[in-house]
Formats: C-alpha cells, structure tokens, sequence
C-alpha cells in the first residue's frame, strides 16, 4: 500500500469515527428534547384540567339586559 493511501485510509477511519460521535450525541439530544418535551405536554395538560375545573366551580354571572322579577 502506497504511503498516499496509507494516508487516505487514516482520513476516512477518522471521518467514520468523527461521524459516529456525531451520530451518538444527536440519539442523545433527541432523546433529551423527547422527554423534556413530554414533561411539557404533561404539565400542559395538568394545567387545562386545573384550568377546566375551575371553570366549572365558578358560577356563570349572565350579563345583558334582564329585567328584575315582577310582583303581581
């Protein structure tokens, strides 16, 4: 094998091994985003619930133009 080759052969194993470093610390942040993500989505909808039911303890005040009860 001629030195030039040699040389080349170095490079690649060195790309492939740089790639696969690459490749490995992206599964990682992915897999990070993903859980962050669904502790987002968790808290969200522990909050619409809270939200919901508090709706539905608060009376309904009816605005507009309602005349007062008449007395006959």
């Amino acid at each position: 094998m001629w030195p030039s080759e040699q040389l080349a052969q170095e490079g690649v194993q060195k790309l492939r091994e740089a790639l696969s470093k690459e490749k490995r610390a992206r599964t990682e942040e992915n897999i990070r985003w993903g859980k962050k993500t669904r502790e987002l989505e968790g808290e969200c909808q522990k909050l619409r619930i809270s939200l919901s039911n508090a709706a539905a303890s608060t009376p309904v005040r009816r605005q507009g133009n309602r005349r007062p009860p008449t007395i006959p």
